[in-house]
Parts: structure tokens; sequence; C-alpha cells
């Protein structure tokens, strides 16, 4: 009785093993892609992507903005001449200026059911990747 509940916990013990082991190469995985992500985004990309959101947001908007009466424009010019030299260098490397190519366009959805077809796919996905690590797992055990 004590040999077979040993047995058992030990296989529980292998199997909580083969989870952490594979979560953890999982996330790694993520976290790898997501830094890969990351170091090929580039700032130009990103103020795109910035503009395209804003501008798409703002053809929602159903109130047309009014500066204040109180309210002054202010030039980078302006702001330059306050700052102390080191500010001035900082501001003006750290200035964005227009891109050389024009904001993405989302396309419009060809296909009513393509959420429902992109999660279906995902999930197959998931599942072909889970069993290839109880696969892997499996032939590590033997």
């Amino acid at each position: 009785m004590i040999a077979k509940s040993g047995f058992l916990a030990s296989e529980c013990t292998n199997n909580i093993d083969s989870k952490i082991k594979s979560t953890f190469l999982l996330a790694e995985a993520i976290g790898k892609r997501g830094q890969q992500l990351m170091e090929s985004l580039s700032m130009d990309r990103v103020y795109d992507y910035m503009l395209h959101l804003i501008s798409e947001y703002s053809n929602l908007q159903d109130f047309k903005p009014v500066p204040p009466s109180s309210a002054q424009e202010v030039c980078e010019e302006s702001v330059l001449c306050l700052a102390e030299p080191k500010q001035r260098e900082y501001l003006r490397r750290a200035a964005a200026g227009g891109s050389s190519t024009p904001p993405c366009s989302l396309t419009k959805c060809p296909n009513i059911n393509f959420f429902y077809i992109w999660t279906e796919q995902k999930k197959k996905i998931i599942e072909h990747v889970k069993d290839m690590e109880m696969r892997k797992a499996v032939k590590n055990t033997m």
C-alpha cells in the first residue's frame, strides 16, 4: 500500500515537474519573441501607429475641439530658447519628425467568419504545441 502511494506521489511529482518545465519553456519563448519584436521596431513605425490610432479615434468624435481664448501657440524655437544647453540638445534629439512613409491602413475584414476561423486556428496550434510538449516529456522520461 505504501509502495503504491509512493509510486503515485512520484508519478504526480514528475507530472508537475514536466508541466512546470513546459510552462517555463513557453514563457521563455514568449519572452524571446517579445524581445525580438521590440528590437525590430523603429520609433518611426511606433509614431506612425500612434498617428494612425489618433486619426482613427478622432473620426469617432462628435465634437470639434476649440482652443480656449487664453491659449497661446508655442513653437519649437520658443521652447528651445528657454532651455539650458544640455536640455536644448536633449530636446533637439528627442523631437519627433514626420515619417517618410504614410501611416498604415487597416484593411476591412474580407470574411465575416474571420475571427472564428482565426480563433479555431489558434486553438489547433495550441493543441499541437501541447501535443509536441507531451511527446517530448514522455520521450525524456523513457
